[in-house]
C-alpha cells in the first residue's frame, strides 16, 4: 500500500498537481516521506490550493517531532 501512496505523490509531483500533491500527502505516514511530502507541498502552497496550508503545518509538525527525536537520541 505505501509504494501506491507514495507513486500517487511521486506522480503528483511529477505533473506539478498541487491538489493531487493534498491529497497524496493526506493518504500517507508523513513520518516515513517527510522529506518528499515537503518538497511536493511547496507546489500546492504556491498554487494555492485548498487544504494546502493544514497539510504543510501537519508535515512542519512531524517534521519538529522528528528533529527532537534525532537531538535526544544524540545526546
Amino acid at each position: 500500500m505505501d509504494t501506491e501512496r507514495r507513486r500517487a505523490l511521486r506522480g503528483a509531483l511529477a505533473r506539478v498537481d498541487g491538489a493531487a500533491v493534498v491529497a497524496a500527502v493526506e493518504a500517507i505516514d508523513l513520518e516515513r516521506f517527510l522529506q518528499f511530502a515537503g518538497d511536493a507541498l511547496l507546489i500546492a502552497l504556491r498554487q494555492g490550493v485548498s487544504g494546502a496550508r493544514p497539510s504543510a503545518e501537519r508535515a512542519l509538525g512531524s517534521f519538529g517531532s522528528e528533529a527532537g527525536k534525532a537531538t535526544s537520541s544524540s545526546q
